[in-house]
C-alpha cells in the first residue's frame, strides 16, 4: 500500500523498504531528486517535502532520512552559502543557525566576531589595525547578508584549545577506537579515532584516523613501547583530521569500526543532519578517549567555520580531558557523531575568567570524507 511521507517524518529504512530504496539509488553523491525517486519506489509515493539525509550506513548510503519543508531546506542552504562567503575572515569566531520561534522556518544566523579587549584598561585597548579589521569583518557580513535570513552580529571572547596528553591504551595488541597513540614510542599524546578502510581501491588498505593536531604530520604513528603501527597518508588541517596507513608488520591486529567502551560504528551522522536535529533538539552521544575512557555528552549545535574545525559539532559541556583528541563520539545506535578536537570556551575580557566551555569536534561524515576513509571495504 502506497504511503506518502509527510513533512517532519523521519524514516529509518527497514529491510524491505531498504532493498527497494537502494535499487534506484546510485553510488556516490545522492541528489535530492534521486532521494525523492528512491523513497517513492520504497513507499509507493514520493514525499511532499525535501528529503534530508541525517545518517549514512557503513557503505556511505543514506540510512536515516528526514522530510523537511522546502522553505526550511532552502534556508539551510542559504546559511551554508553565507558561511562559505564570510568564514575566511579570522576575526569571525563562529557562524551558527538558530530558530527564533515555534515556526520551523523562522530562523536567523548568529555571527560571533572578536570582542575588543576591556576598554577600562588602556593597556588592553585593541590596536587601530585590529579595530579596522573588526570593522571590515562587520561590513563583509552586512554585504553578504541573505535577503530571507536575518543575521545578528555579536562580539564575544570565544577561544579554543586543543587536547593533548593522557594515559589510556598503552601497548595494546588490537587496535580499535579509543586507544592511546602518539608520534613516539615513549608516550601517548592522543586517541585513535577509528580503524577504517582507505579509498576502497584495495580491500587490504586499512587506515587509522585521529586528530591532525595530535600527529602534526609526523611520518609514523606509535603506541607506547611499540614499533610503528602506521605511516602518514594524508591530513586535513581545516577539519583537524589525519589518516595513517596501518602497518601490517607491526605485530598488532585491528578491529575495523570497533570502539572501546562505546557502541561499534554502524554509520555516520552528516553535518546537515546534525544541523537539522540540533536547531531545536540534541543528540546523545558517548566519547571514547584514552584519558577520559568513556564520557557521555550531547551534541547541541554546529558551527560553520568553527573555532576548532570547519564543520564543527558543539557538545553541551566540557566532559573530555587532555589526551582525548581524535577520540570518536558515537550515539546509542553506533552512528559516528564526531571526532573530538578540543574545547571551546567563552572568556570574560576582564580578568580572563572562563564563563563557559564545551567540547567540540568535526562531524562524522565530514571527517571520513576529509580523510577519504571508508567504514567498509
Amino acid at each position: 500500500m502506497a504511503k506518502q511521507l509527510e513533512i517532519g517524518e523521519t524514516v529509518q529504512l527497514n529491510h524491505s523498504t531498504r532493498r527497494r530504496f537502494l535499487r534506484l539509488l546510485g553510488a556516490g553523491t545522492v541528489s535530492i531528486a534521486g532521494l525523492r525517486t528512491a523513497l517513492g519506489t520504497a513507499y509507493g509515493e514520493e514525499p511532499e517535502g525535501v528529503p534530508l539525509t541525517l545518517t549514512k550506513d557503513t557503505q556511505g548510503r543514506p540510512d536515516k532520512v528526514k522530510i523537511i519543508e522546502e522553505e526550511r531546506y532552502e534556508l539551510l542552504q542559504t546559511y551554508k552559502e553565507f558561511s562559505e562567503e564570510v568564514n575566511g575572515n579570522d576575526k569571525i569566531r563562529s557562524i551558527t543557525l538558530h530558530q527564533q520561534s515555534d515556526s520551523r522556518t523562522d530562523l536567523k544566523i548568529e555571527v560571533i566576531i572578536l570582542k575588543p579587549e576591556d576598554k577600562t584598561r588602556p593597556e588592553k585597548e585593541p590596536t587601530e589595525e585590529v579595530k579596522e579589521e573588526i570593522k571590515k569583518a562587520k561590513q563583509e557580513i552586512k554585504n553578504n547578508e541573505p535577503a530571507r535570513l536575518p543575521v545578528e552580529i555579536n562580539e564575544e571572547n570565544i577561544k579554543s584549545e586543543k587536547d593533548a596528553c593522557g594515559d589510556r591504551g598503552d601497548d595494546q595488541s588490537t587496535m580499535e577506537g579509543g586507544l592511546g597513540i602518539s608520534t613516539s614510542p615513549f608516550t601517548t599524546t592522543g586517541t585513535l579515532g577509528l580503524v577504517c578502510y582507505g579509498d576502497g581501491t584495495d580491500t587490504d588498505d586499512t587506515v587509522l584516523i585521529t586528530a591532525d593536531h595530535v600527529m602534526e604530520g609526523d611520518s609514523s604513528m606509535y603506541q607506547v613501547d611499540s614499533d610503528p603501527i602506521g605511516s602518514f597518508s594524508s591530513r586535513d588541517q581545516d577539519e583537524d583530521i589525519t589518516v595513517y596507513e596501518f602497518d601490517s608488520d607491526s605485530g598488532v591486529s585491528v578491529n575495523h569500526r570497533d570502539i572501546i567502551g562505546a557502541s561499534d560504528v554502524t554509520g555516520a551522522w552528516t553535518w546537515d543532519g546534525i544541523l537539522e536535529n540540533t536547531i531545536q533538539g540534541t543528540i546523545d552521544c558517548t566519547l571514547s578517549g584514552k584519558n577520559s575512557c568513556t564520557e557521555d555528552n550531547m551534541a547541541t549545535g554546529v558551527d560553520s567555520g568553527g573555532e576548532r574545525v570547519e564543520h564543527q559539532v558543539n557538545m553541551n559541556s566540557r566532559n573530555a580531558q587532555n589526551g582525548d583528541s581524535g577520540g570518536p563520539w558515537v550515539d546509542d545506535n553506533g552512528k559516528l557523531v564526531a571526532f573530538h578536537s578540543g574545547r571551546v570556551y567563552l572568556e570574560d575580557p576582564i580578568g580572563g575568567i572562563i564563563i563557559d566551555e564545551w567540547d567540540a569536534g568535526v562531524a562524522g561524515d565530514e571527517a571520513l570524507d576529509a580523510g577519504n576513509a571508508q567504514l567498509e571495504s
